[in-house]
């Protein structure tokens, strides 16, 4: 285009990330973009949690923050992140499988009645 602007954009929010640039100061310092990523995560289907980014530069999210349901009941009130059941469980191919085999880390207290 001709004129004294340069029109930049996000390759992949083109009409939500449009800035315009008239010398090498305007030019963005860091990403521009902060739109959400929104790549989803092959193992738990959660979307990426980091800000529109290239993934030369810094890869998609690997601690996932999502909160998922304990699968123990006495439990349900405690929050439980998505990359904690992933931790615990290395060798599931998938979050439903990993909460399967997931064993809760929460501490019971029992009296023995007899005391």
């Amino acid at each position: 285009r001709i004129g004294n602007q340069l029109k930049l954009c996000c390759p992949r929010h083109r009409l939500q990330s449009q800035i315009q640039v008239k010398d090498g100061d305007d030019f963005p310092k860091t990403a521009f973009c902060t739109l959400p990523c929104s790549y989803i995560l092959p193992y738990c289907q959660h979307q990426c949690q980091e800000p529109c980014h290239s993934i030369r530069e810094t890869p998609h999210t690997t601690h996932c923050s999502q909160l998922v349901q304990r699968p123990c009941a006495l439990h349900s009130d405690v929050p439980l992140e998505c990359s904690t059941v992933l931790k615990a469980t290395p060798t599931a191919s998938s979050l439903e499988e990993a909460l399967l085999e997931y064993k809760c880390e929460c501490k019971v207290i029992w009296h023995r009645p007899e005391c």
